[in-house]
């Protein structure tokens, strides 16, 4: 057991917890999307964001996707960082180009990873004006 800071928030983590699952466990909501407990930490999506605070003289901030980073104890991160942010919102914008978003009828409604992400970073317009491509298969047996 350790604690580290969030937006000078303390926050206590289990061994072997990583940053991500200590906010997540603390009710600090950070985006993701590709970790899952299961499944391991890829960091790919670059959704869970986080600029290190500097706690040494001469060491620069620094952005790490929580999810790939092993809590120790004493650790500084802070969300609310202009870089943080702005991953954060593209991330979100770039996985909502071309996507239907049409979330009243959509089979995941109310219970959608991307949507429920979507509503926590603010994204509320989009900036691509072309076509949506929606891809239709024929699934006749024919």
């Amino acid at each position: 057991m350790g604690t580290i800071y969030i937006d000078d928030q303390p926050v206590e983590f289990k061994d072997g917890d990583n940053v991500l699952d200590a906010a997540k466990n603390a009710g600090i909501e950070v985006p993701y999307f590709c970790y899952h407990p299961a499944m391991g930490s890829v960091g790919s999506c670059r959704a869970c964001a986080m600029e290190t605070v500097p706690q040494k003289e001469g060491e620069r901030p620094r952005l790490v996707m929580s999810c790939t980073v092993k809590a120790a104890d004493g650790m500084k991160f802070t969300l609310n960082s202009g870089k943080s942010e702005q991953v954060h919102k593209n991330v979100i914008e770039f996985n909502m180009t071309n996507h239907p978003n049409d979330c009243p009828v959509c089979d995941e409604g109310g219970d959608c990873q991307l949507q429920d992400m979507t509503v926590l970073s603010g994204h509320a317009y989009r900036r691509y004006d072309g076509k949506k491509e929606r891809l239709i298969t024929n699934t006749s047996v024919h």
